[in-house]
């Protein structure tokens, strides 16, 4: 029996159960606390600086690359499209912008995430593979590092033998965790690496930015699930993650411990800043049943191809159990949940062991992206416009 109670037996997936310092609480458990989001500040671009900010269902935006926040409250919004970072005071008023499309020192082929690594605040191309760092103090550009895609001891690693790189996260120490992968999707139909609708491991090591791996494996994930099939003579397939479909997770939190999760059950698991498996926990959890209509109803008619897919495709016959997961600077877990009521997630606040603190419902055009100095930055989409804003709320928490 695994529990935190005397309560009945709770039936557990069998590769669930078989993980060492698992802890397994009850479907039953209720929070210590209630907490309340208190809206403050909207964060604007003014109209003299191009801005690209619209929501998608793959899964909400695809040009937020992150949220920082120093100590004294300075804000740094990184959006992809516009090839740079945006600044704010901590009142929310605009400051300036940081890069732009190109190669030269502090230009980008493309921006993802980034971290504030003591004085400095630290951007991943991903295009370019480099660093690009600016001084928090003067916000001016001050060095670029790891230029080049392939790690410089990679044949060290015979496991990794004939793979590459498929994706960086910085950590906020400055190194990155890196994951791996034999192939890349092949979606040519016959051909003999096709590999759409099965595994796909994803291994990941830890790298500094003299691109030199740094550790042994520290987990292995699986890529994203595939939607399939063909329509009039065309293979489609899902170009993307869906929001319905199962997908891993990772959360790392400011002092660098990393979460994972698969999207389809509520099992995390917990590893310390050297990469070191710690715990996991688990929560039962009821699936939200998935009705063709409701997902159909994320997607253009105008978008022929994804249109055509969730419309002949066999869909799972229910959504993720967790939609989102965010890491704050108390080492917090933020979780999103899909619930069967239209309209809404349902937020868990953990502590990293997997005690409940909190519980509460939020419209789901609404999402949590960085949680710190007692304040949460979420993404706001409109529903019609498809509109989005980044907007600051206080926490406050009984």
């Amino acid at each position: 029996m695994f529990g935190c109670s005397a309560e009945a037996e709770v039936e557990i997936p069998e590769h669930i159960r078989n993980l060492d310092n698992l802890k397994v609480y009850s479907e039953d458990t209720e929070p210590d606390s209630s907490i309340e989001l208190i809206h403050e500040v909207t964060l604007e671009v003014p109209d003299s600086i191009s801005r690209n900010w619209y929501g998608n269902y793959i899964p909400h935006s695809l040009w937020l690359t992150g949220i920082e926040i120093t100590e004294s409250g300075k804000i740094f919004v990184g959006d992809s499209r516009a090839y740079g970072i945006h600044v704010f005071d901590i009142d929310g008023s605009y400051l300036r912008s940081l890069g732009r499309k190109g190669y030269g020192p502090g230009e980008y082929g493309g921006i993802g995430n980034m971290q504030i690594v003591t004085d400095s605040l630290v951007v991943f191309d991903y295009v370019r593979s480099k660093i690009v760092k600016y001084s928090l103090e003067s916000l001016e550009f001050t060095e670029v590092a790891g230029v080049g895609a392939d790690p410089v001891n990679l044949d060290e690693f015979e496991e990794l033998s004939g793979w590459f790189s498929s994706y960086r996260m910085l950590r906020h120490d400055g190194t990155l965790l890196v994951g791996f992968m034999e192939h890349p999707t092949d979606a040519r139909k016959g051909a003999p690496t096709y590999n759409l609708n099965q595994d796909r491991p994803i291994k990941h090591y830890f790298m500094n930015q003299e691109k030199k791996i740094i550790s042994d494996k520290i987990f292995e994930l699986k890529d994203r699930e595939d939607l399939v099939t063909d329509v009039d003579g065309k293979h489609l397939f899902n170009l993307a993650p869906f929001p319905f479909l199962d997908r891993p997770l990772i959360a790392i939190s400011d002092d660098d411990y990393t979460y994972t999760n698969w999207t389809e059950n509520f099992l995390i698991k917990a590893y310390d800043p050297n990469g070191n498996y710690l715990h996991a926990f688990y929560y039962p959890f009821q699936n939200k049943p998935l009705v063709r209509d409701e997902v159909t109803s994320l997607f253009n008619k105008d978008d022929g191809w994804n249109w055509d897919l969730v419309q002949h495709a066999d869909l799972p016959e229910t959504w993720p159990v967790i939609n989102s997961m965010r890491a704050d600077d108390r080492n917090r877990l933020w979780i999103s949940t899909n619930i069967d009521k239209d309209g809404v997630y349902e937020w868990w606040v953990l502590q990293s062991d997997g005690e409940l603190i909190a519980r509460f419902q939020w419209p789901d055009n609404l999402i949590v992206e960085t949680v710190k100095n007692g304040y949460a930055y979420a993404l706001e989409t409109h529903e019609e416009t498809q509109l989005q804003q980044v907007k600051r709320y206080r926490i406050e928490m009984n």
